[in-house]
């Protein structure tokens, strides 16, 4: 009789630790938006970008991210294509979170997010109103002037799950992160 009920505890904890797991993955779950907004050439050589993202599931902290930029070889002619952050340009409170690097491929560009926060509530709130929170402005340099363009040309890489596609990772009062893109 002990053996049965030992049996039967053991199970009963493995079948509530799943259940706990079901439900705070459910709980903790998040959908957000990355949009590219407000593009526009400031001269012929520089190009403005602005990166924005909107929680589509309610209002989240921001834990980290990486952007992922998909560019055609229309953008930038016979160039070379360089890029910066534009200081104060962001609406993240947390001003460690503001991206600085922007790293170039040959058909793309990714943008890092600045340092990890160290609680939760140090987190930058990322809006589920409007149309989000302004992550940063890159500045687009080229070499030669850029051709006359076309839409499109700038897309951001969500749909493949690889190290280098768009992220957004959330942080919760537990302490522990959770990808969102």
């Amino acid at each position: 009789m002990r053996k049965v009920s030992l049996q039967f505890l053991t199970k009963a904890k493995v079948l509530l630790a799943l259940m706990f797991l079901l439900v705070t993955s459910v709980a903790f779950s998040q959908t957000c938006e990355v949009s590219l907004r407000n593009d526009s050439l400031i001269d012929a050589n520089n190009l403005i970008v602005d990166i924005y993202v909107k929680a589509t599931s309610g209002d989240f902290y921001l834990s980290n991210s990486q952007f992922r930029i998909n560019y055609t070889s229309a953008i930038k002619g016979t160039g070379t294509l360089s890029g910066t952050i534009v200081p104060g340009y962001s609406d993240l409170s947390n001003a460690s979170q503001v991206p600085i690097t922007v790293t170039f491929f040959s058909a793309y560009f990714r943008v890092f997010g600045g340092s990890l926060p160290a609680s939760q509530t140090a987190g930058s709130v990322i809006s589920s109103t409007g149309i989000g929170t302004r992550i940063c402005r890159v500045k687009l340099n080229n070499t030669v002037a850029f051709p006359a363009l076309q839409m499109n040309n700038l897309v951001s890489q969500t749909q493949v799950r690889q190290l280098s596609c768009t992220q957004v990772l959330a942080i919760h009062r537990i302490k522990f992160q959770m990808p969102i893109v």
